[in-house]
């Protein structure tokens, strides 16, 4: 997809140039607004454009991104919204889901733990959704 390849190219372009724009672009990216005003396949795209190229850039420099826990916060919120309203089919549900993971895998530690804000991250996995993955 040209849109994907462009999404990601930008974000790989935004590493070599500027952590702090990076930072900025992700949490735009994986602010609860983009998941509330476009549509859950688009919103796909843009997440796994995202995601991709941070794992890619990760695997090729230790730097990592500086993520904001307040907007993850919003950001789960409003998944769970469109996804107890239907708005969003369980394959993409699971994709946005997997996706959030690779950013929040690739984001630097929170200074201040907000121990509400991780037990909310935890909760968007139960264990059984865990398990499917090992198998």
């Amino acid at each position: 997809d040209l849109l994907g390849e462009f999404i990601s190219n930008y974000t790989m372009t935004l590493a070599k140039l500027d952590g702090a724009r990076l930072s900025e672009f992700v949490n735009k990216v994986f602010g609860p607004e983009l998941i509330k005003s476009h549509k859950s396949r688009s919103v796909v795209l843009f997440y796994n454009s995202v995601a991709s190229a941070l794992d890619t850039i990760a695997s090729n420099d230790a730097s990592l991104l500086d993520i904001d826990p307040v907007n993850i916060q919003s950001t789960i919120r409003s998944m769970r919204a469109t996804f107890s309203s239907g708005g969003a089919p369980k394959v993409l549900q699971h994709k946005l889901k997997l996706d959030l993971a690779l950013v929040l895998k690739n984001s630097i530690p929170w200074k201040k733990v907000d121990t509400s804000i991780v037990l909310q991250v935890l909760a968007l996995y139960p264990p059984e959704e865990l398990a499917d993955e090992t198998e």
